[in-house]
């Protein structure tokens, strides 16, 4: 008979999710708020969530004190797009690059999250874990995401919580000849080589 933990694998190893991410937390001292994974995983539901958001957090239980990292799978998402949160978390923990998310798995690769899922936690090490399996914001606004093909969202409020971590742009921000949509689907843009809203003439 599989262990409880070895089962939890199993069954997350079969379920329908959009990515695995290692979240490196920063040598810096970040105030306790920004600190954590529960704003980044608030953030997440907010801004890409769907009614089927659902995710497992792993925690390694001798990080549990002073946290070195923290593992996210989470699935559900509108966008199912994993860059921008990957930048996101390392702005929470004071714009260390550092600190930026790790994909371990993507759907979009198309390899299964089995093997994956056992390579980090089926070595026995005593894990933290939490699990969400339903849609919890209020109010439930449907959430749409749209990115570029680097995985960074249009809307502006978005790019500037991660502008510091992104390169500078060296020449006119322009509409790109795709959209991305849900679950990772590219749409012609009908808009394609049109500057983007906002941005300034002769911009470099």
């Amino acid at each position: 008979m599989p262990s409880p933990s070895e089962s939890l694998l199993n069954c997350c190893g079969g379920g329908d999710w959009d990515w695995l991410m290692e979240l490196l937390y920063s040598d810096q001292y970040v105030p306790l708020e920004k600190y954590g994974s529960g704003q980044l995983l608030y953030e997440i539901e907010k801004h890409d969530g769907t009614p089927a958001l659902r995710w497992v957090k792993f925690v390694p239980q001798r990080h549990i004190l002073r946290p070195r990292k923290t593992y996210v799978l989470i699935g559900g998402l509108q966008s199912g797009e994993w860059r921008y949160w990957a930048l996101r978390w390392a702005a929470l923990n004071g714009n260390d690059p550092s600190c930026k998310g790790v994909k371990l798995w993507s759907a979009q690769d198309g390899k299964p999250l089995g093997p994956i899922l056992k390579r980090e936690f089926g070595s026995g090490e005593t894990v933290g874990i939490d699990v969400r399996f339903r849609y919890t914001m209020v109010p439930r606004h449907p959430a749409q995401l749209i990115v570029d093909e680097d995985g960074i969202p249009y809307d502006p409020k978005l790019r500037k919580r991660v502008e510091r971590l992104l390169p500078k742009p060296k020449k006119l921000k322009v509409f790109p000849e795709y959209i991305v949509r849900p679950n990772g689907l590219r749409l012609q843009c009908l808009f394609a080589g049109l500057p983007i809203s906002g941005t300034p003439k002769g911009g470099k």
